[in-house]
């Protein structure tokens, strides 16, 4: 089904320090002391290319298996990983900004699945930062991780999520004004996994905010395969949201001069921006496509119908649904943690329809145990249930309707997503929750009490 999860290839990864990297003996000890087997790499190996490192290790653990990790000056500095990445807070950035050396860590394929080799990696790679890493880089998709989104991460047994086998890029029409619109918005790293990446541009401010979910639904579908970089046709949004995929280097040739200088290069440009990719459209038959000139997607650039939603995969679907079930223990600790803050809870549930074979997956919002509101269901929720009320009208659900409470089996569990102050926090993403763990206790009393006021 993901056919493109199965791989031999080793997995890499970059640990960054705060000044240099500790020494060898240092190292020894603190892998040893986090439960690791640790040897020296044999001079004569290639894959360790250990023969010029300062030091190098041969690794084992009875949950992360084997790897190598060794350190030699001169790697790339964790600048070009920080740039225009989203996956980290300000503070985070901040501390990891003038690394400059790094450890490399090589982890073979030993499961054969990207999502779990990949985990197996973060495991390492946090094992090897101790408290004075600051920064760990998976080079096969460039995505940064701070010591706490690793400890976030590893805090729980579900597989890694395609979310991470990717990042996405926000380029802003000014590169020195922090409010000024973005232009540009692209991934890298799915072309590594052997398939292709997407740009989409003059993005409006929500797919930015919320760029991980329609960069989601157009990935799971080209892991699928059930879309190519030349798909004329694809229904990215429900109803009528259809989108084309136009690949990068025809788009460069074709689009309009002004199109073009959207992303910020000439059409003769051979890179990753322009090698492997594809530009979200608009479909044949519209806007400029009637003189054959691509024209970038206006579906993505207007605001949505509050009735339209995301077209994932079937399959996509229970991938993601999978990742729900597997951190239901995050979604409650969260839950417990951020009560102070008034944030909502929510839950995705998938329920049948009239038509065999067929789900409608509903939004519900959980109560907190002794919440206020209307009365809770008789009986009460169980480890594996919620209380919960239906916050959106079904389209063909029999018996259910919007406001009703009940107590609902977490079987039925597609997703969730708790809704904070600093943004929402999903089975993908713990970003909004390290942004309010790095509130001073005053700051966030203060916005605990602007929170009830606003709700009173």
């Amino acid at each position: 089904m993901f056919n493109l999860f199965k791989s031999e290839k080793p997995s890499l990864g970059l640990v960054y320090f705060e000044q240099v990297s500790p020494s060898g003996a240092k190292m020894t000890a603190r892998l040893r002391a986090a439960g690791m087997e640790v040897a020296p790499a044999g001079r004569e190996s290639k894959e360790a290319t250990a023969a010029d490192s300062e030091w190098a290790f041969e690794l084992s653990h009875p949950q992360h298996g084997k790897a190598t990790v060794l350190f030699k000056k001169g790697g790339p500095p964790a600048i070009g990983f920080l740039e225009f990445s989203q996956a980290l807070t300000n503070e985070e950035r901040q501390a990891a900004v003038g690394a400059v050396e790094a450890a490399l860590v090589m982890v073979p394929a030993e499961r054969k699945h990207v999502l779990r080799d990949r985990k197996r990696l973060l495991g390492f790679m946090r094992a090897l930062m101790g408290d004075d890493g600051v920064l760990a880089v998976d080079l096969a998709s460039g995505m940064p991780w701070s010591p706490a989104a690793l400890d976030d991460e590893l805090a729980h047994d579900a597989d890694l999520d395609p979310e991470a086998l990717y990042v996405f890029h926000a380029v802003q029409e000014a590169e020195d004004a922090e409010s000024a619109p973005v232009t540009w918005l692209h991934t890298h790293g799915l072309a590594e996994l052997g398939g292709f990446d997407f740009d989409i541009l003059r993005p409006n401010e929500l797919v930015v905010q919320r760029a991980n979910d329609p960069l989601r639904a157009l990935a799971f579908a080209m892991l699928e395969g059930k879309i190519s970089e030349s798909t004329a046709s694809f229904p990215l949004i429900i109803p009528e949201g259809a989108v084309r995929l136009v690949p990068a280097a025809e788009f460069m040739r074709e689009a309009s001069p002004e199109d073009r200088a959207l992303r910020g290069m000439g059409p003769e440009t051979t890179d990753a921006h322009n090698e492997n990719r594809a530009v979200v459209c608009e479909p044949a038959g519209k806007g400029l496509l009637r003189s054959g000139k691509p024209e970038p997607s206006r579906l993505l650039s207007k605001d949505l119908d509050d009735g339209s939603m995301l077209a994932f995969t079937t399959a996509g679907t229970e991938l993601m649904a999978e990742r729900a079930r597997g951190t239901v223990g995050v979604f409650r600790r969260l839950m417990e943690e951020f009560a102070d803050l008034g944030v909502n809870p929510l839950v995705k549930l998938g329920f049948e329809t009239s038509q065999a074979g067929s789900n409608e997956h509903l939004w519900f919002l959980v109560h907190p145990e002794g919440a206020e509101g209307s009365a809770a269901p008789e009986g009460s929720a169980g480890p594996g249930t919620v209380d919960c009320t239906l916050i959106n009208e079904p389209f063909d659900v029999a018996g259910m309707q919007e406001g009703l409470r009940a107590s609902q089996s977490l079987d039925r569990l597609t997703d969730w997503t708790i809704i904070t102050p600093a943004g929402w926090i999903t089975p993908r993403t713990q970003l909004a929750a390290r942004q309010l763990r790095s509130l001073p206790p005053e700051a966030r009393a203060e916005l605990a009490a602007l929170v009830r006021e606003n709700k009173e």
